[in-house]
């Protein structure tokens, strides 16, 4: 549902997603295909993708102009281009977490695809 928001409707969305949020590592996956490719392959079947094609092509004229080529596979990249333009992860993660190394490491999107800002103690 979110995707469909931000890549079809083209709302801006910021995912606050903190390190206790992680039930689960699987999902660390799945971030970390969005946070290196804007994509989660296979999360969209085929005919939805048809489908959104449609609903997408006169938002990529209107985009790019007259001299789009509105086949299905640039359509699916103007989706995803619209998820990475519109989408905004931001990452809570402590590095005095035990499992931070392991993750990053499983992981490597997590640093190497987002802007780090390290905060250190706030003074008393």
């Amino acid at each position: 549902d979110l995707y469909m928001k931000v890549g079809k409707e083209g709302r801006k969305f910021t995912w606050i997603f903190a390190d206790y949020d992680v039930i689960y590592e699987e999902f660390l996956e799945y971030l970390n295909m969005i946070l290196s490719t804007g994509e989660i392959p296979g999360l969209i079947p085929k005919d939805e993708k048809d489908a959104m094609a449609n609903d997408l092509r006169d938002a990529a004229k209107e985009q790019y102009g007259d001299a789009f080529d509105d086949t299905a596979d640039n359509l699916y990249k103007f989706f995803i281009d619209r998820i990475r333009d519109n989408l905004h992860i931001v990452l809570a993660f402590s590095p005095a977490n035990p499992r931070f190394a392991e993750r990053a490491r499983k992981f490597p999107a997590l640093i190497n695809c987002c802007s780090i800002d390290w905060f250190l103690p706030w003074p008393i």
